[in-house]
C-alpha cells in the first residue's frame, strides 16, 4: 500500500509535474535562440513525471567542460624510435653506427620533463638588465632555467660538436674532416648531428639557434682564426659541456658563439653595413651598431664589419670574433646592449 505521506503528496507531485512540463515547453523554445546545452539538458530532465531539482550552478558549469573524444597528452615517448622515416634516413646515409645515441636522445627529448622545459622557455622570455643594483653597466640577459636545461641537453648530445669530434665511430670509417686540417671525422657524423638537431627542434625552436651557430662557427674559426686563438675556442666549442657562466673563455668548461650581422639601414642587404674594423694591437677595433644580434648570452659573436682600405672602393666586408662584453680588454670599449620595444 502507498504510504499516507505519499498519497498526501500526490496532488503536489502532479502539480509539480505540470509546472515542469510547462517549463520544458518554454525552455525548448529557447533552443532556437542558441542557449547552451545546460538548459536543454535540464529541459529533458524535467519532462519526466518525477520531481527533479535543477542542477546546482557549480555542477552545471563543470558538466559543460567535460573533455571527451580527445587524445591524451603526447609525452614520455621516444622521438627517434617512433619516427620510422628519420630512422630510415639515418641508416641510408651512413649513420647506423650512431643510432644508439639517437635512441637515448630521443627518449630524453620526448620525456614529459623536457617537454615542460620547452613550454616554460617560451612562456618566460629573456630579461635584459643594463645595470646592476648599484648602477654599474652590466648588459646581461637572463634566461629562464628551462632554457638552460634545453641548451645543456643539446650540447651534451653533440648538437654543437659531434660532426667535428664524433664519439663511438667505427675505426674503419675514420677520415679527415672537411671542416679543416686537424679534425677527425667519420662517415655519417654530420647525418647523426643533423638528426640530433631534428629531435631537439621538436621540443622548442628558439634555443636551437645558438646550438647551430656554435656548430657552424667551428669550420670558420679553424680555417681563418690565428692558431693560438683558434685552438682555445675549438677546445671550448667542441668540449661537449654547456657552461652558461660569465667567465673568461680560458676558465670555462664550454662555450657558445652567436652572430651579429644585420644593421637597421640594410637589413638582409649586408652590403649596406657601416660598422668598421680598424687594425689595433692584438686584433681589430670595431666601431658601429647591429640591429639584430642572435643569442646575446653567447661567449663570442661572429660580427660582420668593413675593413678600411686606401679608398672607398678598397673596403671589404669580413667577419670578426668579438668576445662578450665582460671579456673585452680595451679600456672604455665593449658591447652595449639596447633592446627595442
Amino acid at each position: 500500500a502507498t504510504p499516507p505521506s505519499a498519497r498526501r503528496g500526490a496532488p503536489l507531485h502532479r502539480a509539480m509535474s505540470c509546472g515542469f512540463i510547462a517549463a520544458r515547453k518554454s525552455l525548448l523554445g529557447l533552443r532556437r535562440g542558441g542557449e547552451g546545452a545546460v538548459l536543454r539538458r535540464w529541459a529533458s530532465a524535467v519532462a519526466v513525471d518525477t520531481p527533479v531539482d535543477p542542477p546546482a550552478p557549480s555542477m552545471s558549469s563543470e558538466a559543460t567542460h567535460l573533455v571527451h573524444n580527445q587524445a591524451e597528452l603526447l609525452a614520455d615517448y621516444n622521438l627517434f624510435t617512433s619516427d620510422s622515416t628519420l630512422q630510415a634516413a639515418v641508416r641510408a646515409f651512413g649513420g647506423a653506427w650512431g643510432e644508439e645515441r639517437l635512441q637515448r636522445h630521443g627518449g630524453v627529448m620526448g620525456s614529459a620533463e623536457m617537454l615542460q622545459h620547452g613550454d616554460l622557455a617560451n612562456r618566460h622570455p629573456p630579461v635584459f638588465r643594463s645595470h646592476d643594483r648599484v648602477g654599474r653597466r652590466v648588459d646581461e640577459v637572463d634566461f629562464h632555467p628551462s632554457y638552460h636545461a634545453l641548451m645543456r641537453a643539446g650540447v651534451e648530445a653533440g648538437a654543437t660538436d659531434f660532426a667535428w669530434r664524433p664519439r663511438g665511430m667505427p675505426e674503419g670509417d675514420r677520415h679527415e674532416s672537411a671542416a679543416g686540417s686537424g679534425g677527425a671525422g667519420c662517415r655519417g657524423a654530420h647525418v647523426l648531428r643533423g638528426a640530433t638537431m631534428f629531435l631537439q627542434y621538436q621540443v622548442e625552436a628558439g634555443h636551437c639557434c645558438p646550438l647551430v651557430m656554435s656548430f657552424a662557427a667551428v669550420p670558420a674559426l679553424r680555417s681563418q682564426a690565428p692558431r693560438d686563438l683558434g685552438e682555445v675556442w675549438m677546445d671550448k666549442l667542441c668540449s661537449g659541456h654547456y657552461d652558461p657562466s660569465n667567465a673568461p673563455i680560458e676558465d670555462k668548461m664550454g662555450a657558445t658563439v652567436g652572430m651579429s650581422m644585420t644593421e637597421k639601414q640594410g637589413g638582409s642587404d649586408v652590403r649596406a653595413n657601416t660598422t668598421t674594423a680598424t687594425p689595433a694591437p692584438g686584433g681589430f677595433l670595431l666601431r658601429g651598431h647591429k640591429w639584430f644580434t642572435s643569442a646575446p648570452m653567447s661567449d663570442g659573436f661572429i660580427t660582420l664589419a668593413r675593413v678600411a682600405g686606401e679608398g672607398k672602393e678598397d673596403e671589404r666586408l669580413s667577419c670578426f670574433l668579438v668576445h662578450s662584453v665582460r671579456l673585452v680588454t680595451f679600456a672604455g670599449s665593449g658591447l652595449q646592449v639596447c633592446r627595442g620595444n
